[in-house]
């Protein structure tokens, strides 16, 4: 990997490539990081901090080389965030013990905890998870032993907890933080405050943000302070909406996400095949980034109240629409008949994929729709969905994920603005469930159309599902972690996609890579197409829900362009990836990240 060294008034710092679109910066140490990220953030560079990392979301590598170059090193203590208090009721299940390891009272400890200011540095693993640090190596006025002199590394647990309550006040290696949801974690826990760590009515929606000076107030009883409510739910016309007759396995709405935000620990999340959700949208009219389902597997039933124009892209799958029943019918399937024509007939603009032969689409465009008998739409182009009509989500014959669209958009109440749920977060709506109403938006009124450049960008086309996908990555920024012989097999080896795949990450199975590196890497900002190597030595391809940073190595990342492809991986499908260097013709054709996108 090539360095870059800034000027004598800073420290050495070197910039590592993060696939096609981001370089990690490599600073002096934490604070140095905390300086680096607030500045670079005060020039209108976005990104998230690490341990001893700085994650910039910029191509431009000598306009980032200019501005560290005129940054000093700075201290944690010159940070000039706002001044929070924290009221905390000090009786964690670790406070006695941990003290007593530490050769201190649990009143000692509790003293040391909450003598001067904490300084939030960076986020962690969920949204509002502020790894936060000593601004000071001692503390006044205090008699300490050896283990909390200076900058101590207090230990983990040897087993770590299930499940850790919401509000639990902690300790690890040179930080404390606080829970902001149950979640599992090997922290040792002093205490609990009843504060909302995050506010999802609020924007931003975290109480800390890198930089901010926090202070422990030790309290007998902490005040509940209730969180803010949940956004109502969207009302739902009655006579204008879709009903989901049954789910399948796993159907949400997403949008374009909520990027902006991982300095918060919030990742970008949204729709995880980008080009399929946007080319829906298109085809019904609606804006791409217009809130869609996403569907993984098939098994997607839903039922039009009042008369509806959907399109499903994706997948490829088969589509039935089954007819509302009627009193000289049952309300039993109907024989699939005769295709519909679609809502907009002209041809000449739409994909040659999408096309269908002359004859056929001569025949098409005569035919009027069906409304007593079933037929099957196509795929790719829009149709009529009308009042009563259920249309049926085949499983897949290749790929994992389907988009439906409907003209309008879902309409859902948006949580730090966006109506995507982000499974790893737990934000946004629930997934869906047999029985729900889907509010529809207004009508956008936009001819619906099919231009070459539907997804606003090129799509990248999958290979036949008798061959392995191949993906394309740029390697590092941690690659020197491994050896030469691992870092040949993860570009030779085919690796197949496990089962336990989901949202947040692609798990990949295979011959285990080796490190050459052993000790435990500071947790670092992650992107998504993150591939990190935990311990078992198999890869794993962070998708959007990913966390904003992770504490393995990871060895490559996938280019923007070839994210598509690894959301439409389903498991077993094998993957072979293909080295290309960033900035090289190779990487041309990746999607050009929007200016707010922050990972």
């Amino acid at each position: 990997m090539s360095e870059s060294r800034a000027s004598s008034e800073a420290p050495q710092r070197r910039l590592l490539p993060v696939a096609d679109h981001s370089l990690l910066i490599e600073c002096a140490d934490l604070a140095d990081a905390v300086a680096v990220h607030a500045a670079l953030s005060e020039q209108g560079f976005r990104g998230v901090g690490g341990a001893s990392t700085v994650l910039i979301r910029t191509s431009d590598r000598p306009a980032l080389e200019a501005a560290l170059a005129r940054i000093p090193r700075g201290s944690l203590a010159d940070q000039p965030g706002r001044e929070i208090a924290l009221d905390v009721v000090y009786d964690g299940e670790d406070l006695h013990e941990l003290a007593e390891s530490l050769g201190v009272s649990a009143d000692g400890l509790i003293e040391w905890h909450t003598a001067e200011p904490w300084i939030a540095a960076f986020a962690g693993f969920a949204p509002g998870f502020l790894y936060c640090a000593r601004s000071l190596e001692s503390v006044d006025g205090l008699e300490l032993p050896d283990a909390l002199r200076g900058t101590p590394e207090i230990p983990r647990r040897s087993s770590p907890r299930t499940a850790v309550p919401a509000g639990s006040v902690a300790l690890a290696g040179q930080f404390s933080a606080v829970y902001p949801r149950s979640s599992p974690g090997g922290w040792q826990l002093l205490g609990r405050t009843t504060t909302p760590m995050v506010d999802l009515n609020q924007d931003p929606p975290a109480l800390l943000a890198p930089g901010d000076r926090l202070t422990y107030r030790a309290v007998r009883e902490a005040v509940e302070i209730q969180p803010a409510a949940d956004p109502e739910p969207s009302e739902v016309d009655p006579a204008h909406h879709l009903v989901v007759e049954t789910a399948g396995l796993q159907a949400l709405i997403q949008d374009r996400g909520r990027p902006g935000r991982s300095d918060v620990g919030i990742s970008s999340s949204g729709t995880l095949d980008r080009a399929a959700a946007d080319r829906a949208a298109r085809l019904v009219g609606n804006m791409p980034g217009t809130a869609c389902l996403e569907s993984v597997l098939g098994g997607l039933s839903l039922r039009a109240a009042g008369d509806q124009v959907l399109a499903v892209t994706g997948a490829a799958v088969e589509l039935e629409v089954v007819p509302a029943p009627t009193p000289d019918t049952e309300p039993t399937d109907a024989a699939p008949s005769e295709e519909q024509a679609p809502v907009a007939t002209d041809s000449a603009d739409v994909p040659e994929t999408e096309q269908t032969e002359p004859d056929e689409r001569a025949e098409q465009s005569t035919k009027a729709p069906r409304v007593d008998s079933g037929w099957r739409p196509r795929a790719g182009l829009p149709f009529a969905l009308k009042d009563g009509q259920t249309l049926r989500v085949g499983a897949p014959s290749d790929g994992l994920r389907v988009y439906v669209a409907v003209r309008g958009g879902i309409d859902v109440p948006a949580v730090i603005g966006s109506g995507a749920t982000d499974t790893l977060a737990g934000l946004g709506p629930a997934a869906l469930s047999d029985g729900d109403r889907l509010a529809v938006g207004r009508d956008p009124g936009t001819a619906v159309d099919w231009p070459l450049e539907v997804a606003g960008a090129p799509v990248a086309q999958p290979t036949p599902p008798s061959g392995p996908l191949e993906v394309r990555v740029v390697l590092g920024p941690r690659d020197d972690w491994f050896t030469p012989e691992a870092l040949e097999s993860f570009q030779e080896q085919e690796w197949a996609v496990a089962a336990a795949s989901d949202r947040v990450g692609a798990r990949l199975e295979g011959r285990e890579l080796a490190r050459s590196i052993e000790r435990e890497l500071p947790s670092e900002g992650t992107v998504p197409g993150s591939i990190q190597v935990p311990a078992s030595g198999l890869p794993v391809v962070f998708l959007r829900d990913h966390p904003v940073t992770g504490g393995y190595p990871v060895i490559a990342c996938v280019l923007e362009a070839d994210l598509d492809l690894m959301a439409q991986a389903a498991p077993g499908r094998t993957v072979r990836f293909v080295a290309v260097e960033p900035g090289s013709t190779a990487t041309t054709d990746s999607v050009a990240a929007p200016a707010a996108e922050n990972h």
